[in-house]
C-alpha cells in the first residue's frame, strides 16, 4: 500500500469523524498498521545505526577515529534527517492534493470501497464544496423552522401531523393552523373566519364548551354558505363543522 494512498485513507477517517459518519473498520485498521509500521521502523532505526555504523568502520580498520576521517562509506541517514524526508514527502503529497478538493477525494476513495458497504446508496450530493455547503444551510434552515413552531411547524398551511385543538374565554380571529375552537366564556363571543386560506378542504370545528351559549350566544363572521354576514350559534352545548371551497361550507 503507498504512502499517497494511507494519507487519502487518513484523509477520509477525519472527515467521517466531523460529518459523524460511520467509517469502515477495515480502512481504519489498515491505517492502525500502517501508523504501528512507520512506529516500528522509526524504533528500529534509533537502536540499530550506530552499531551498524561501527561494524561498518571496523571491517575497514581497527582505527575508528582514523576511519571516520578516511572512509569513502556514506553514513547512512540520521532519524533527523529521515523524520525530515518524511515531513517533505508528506508536503508533495499535500500540494499534489491541491488540485483535486478533499470532497472529490474522499467521494473516490468512498466509491473504490463501495463494495465494504451492506447498506443501500443514498442520494449522492454533487462532489464539490459549494454543493455540501448548500445542503448544510438548506438543512440547518429547515431545523430552525422545527425549532421556532414545534413538530408540525414546517407544515404551512395544511394539518397532516397532527389536529391542533385551541380553547378560547373570548374573542378570537382563526388562523390557517387552527382546526378544533372550543368556547368556554361568560359573555358573549365573536369569531371571525379568514378570508382565505388559499386551498380547498381545510376543516374547522367551533363547539360551545360552556354549555351556555344560548344565553351567551356565539356569533362566528365570514362569507358561509354565500352568507357574507357568517351566523350565530345560540343552541347549548352545540357545535359546527365547516370545510373551505371558496368560502365556508357548513357540513
Amino acid at each position: 500500500m503507498s504512502i499517497k494512498n494511507i494519507r487519502e485513507k487518513k484523509l477520509l477517517i477525519n472527515l467521517s469523524k466531523t460529518f459523524g459518519q460511520e467509517i469502515d473498520p477495515s480502512i481504519v485498521e489498515e491505517v492502525n498498521n500502517q501508523k504501528e509500521f512507520e512506529q516500528n521502523l522509526k524504533n528500529s532505526i534509533r537502536q540499530n545505526w550506530l552499531k551498524d555504523l561501527q561494524e561498518a568502520l571496523q571491517n575497514v580498520t581497527g582505527e575508528v577515529n582514523q576511519i571516520k576521517e578516511q572512509t569513502e562509506y556514506p553514513k547512512p541517514p540520521s532519524l533527523d534527517n529521515l523524520q525530515e524526508f518524511l515531513i517533505n514527502d508528506e508536503k508533495e503529497n499535500i500540494l499534489e492534493a491541491k488540485t483535486e478538493s478533499l470532497a472529490e477525494r474522499a467521494a473516490k476513495s468512498i466509491k473504490l470501497n463501495e463494495n465494504s458497504y451492506s447498506q443501500p446508496d443514498p442520494l449522492l450530493v454533487p462532489p464539490d464544496i459549494n454543493s455540501i455547503q448548500k445542503k448544510i444551510k438548506f438543512l440547518e434552515q429547515w431545523l430552525g423552522k422545527i425549532s421556532a413552531n414545534g413538530p408540525g411547524g414546517g407544515a404551512g398551511n395544511t394539518i397532516t401531523l397532527d389536529y391542533p385543538v385551541k380553547l378560547i374565554t373570548g374573542n378570537y380571529t382563526l388562523t390557517k393552523k387552527d382546526y378544533y375552537v372550543g368556547v368556554n366564556a361568560n359573555s358573549s363571543v365573536t369569531i371571525t373566519l379568514p378570508s382565505s386560506i388559499g386551498f380547498s378542504g381545510r376543516k374547522v370545528i367551533i363547539k360551545d364548551e360552556s354549555g351556555h351559549c344560548s344565553s351567551n350566544p356565539i356569533t362566528v363572521l365570514g362569507n358561509v354558505d354565500n352568507d357574507s354576514g357568517g351566523f350565530v350559534l345560540s343552541i347549548n352545548n352545540g357545535s359546527i363543522q365547516m370545510i373551505y371551497r371558496e368560502g365556508w361550507r357548513i357540513i
